[in-house]
């Protein structure tokens, strides 16, 4: 008996072995692939010019490797979604996504990361560029509510609270009451400099009149009426 627990142990730890040195694996796989996408896409920003479309499929079938050895990994499927989504310069010249497998990493982040703000934050954008080009399934609806789980589940994130602002204000003739209530909430939350980054956003986006309307700015001087010219009383020196 003592000789068969012994087996049974040994085993346990084998197998924990083995699951350590996949998780290891697929992790360093994983940071490798973090790091490559950022760094993509910061010379793309820099230079002003997407990568090659081959470049962004090595970096696809790398993580793909990863996700292989680590399938339940949220955030590897996240890493996944951004090398999708970042443009690619194609043999014809024309700068694309990889819309197959946006969709497909976004869906398969979210049923391992229900409750991860910056997953609904990366579909609320996957979602504003689908609504733009009208392939959104349940439209504008849709990139609400995905906007709203974004802002509910990452109080505490102002940053991405900022990047939903941003997609707000740019759909806000699209956006419901509940949408657009809950976006006046995120921006209440802000201290007073992401405040003002925030106004400021709207302005960018054509949007001040309405961002004047919503209360957290409405004492702000941006928003304050000019005062109306009076007119002198008969009389009165000019």
């Amino acid at each position: 008996m003592r000789i068969f627990v012994s087996v049974i142990t040994a085993l346990a730890a084998l197998l924990a072995g083995i699951w350590a040195v996949t998780r290891g694996v697929a992790g360093e796989q994983f940071i490798d692939s973090g790091r490559d996408v950022w760094a993509v896409r910061r010379d793309a920003e820099r230079t002003g010019r997407a990568p090659a479309a081959e470049t962004l499929a090595a970096m696809e079938r790398d993580t793909a490797k990863a996700l292989a050895l680590t399938p339940a990994h949220g955030h590897l499927w996240i890493t996944q979604l951004l090398n999708a989504r970042t443009y690619r310069q194609g043999a014809d010249g024309s700068v694309v996504e990889n819309p197959g497998l946006a969709e497909a990493a976004i869906h398969s982040a979210l049923a391992r990361l229900p409750h991860d703000p910056v997953a609904w934050a990366e579909y609320a954008s996957l979602a504003d560029r689908e609504l733009s080009e009208g392939r959104l399934p349940g439209g504008s609806a849709r990139l609400g509510e995905t906007i709203r789980r974004a802002l509910t589940l990452g109080p505490r994130e102002p940053n991405m609270m900022l990047g939903m602002v941003d997609l707000g204000f740019r759909n806000w003739d699209e956006l419901d009451a509940a949408t657009r209530a809950a976006l006046a909430k995120a921006i209440g939350r802000l201290n007073a400099a992401r405040r003002e980054l925030a106004l400021g956003i709207a302005y960018r986006r054509g949007r001040l009149a309405d961002a004047c309307g919503l209360a957290p700015f409405a004492s702000h001087r941006a928003c304050a009426k000019p005062a109306e010219p009076q007119t002198p009383a008969a009389g009165a020196p000019q």
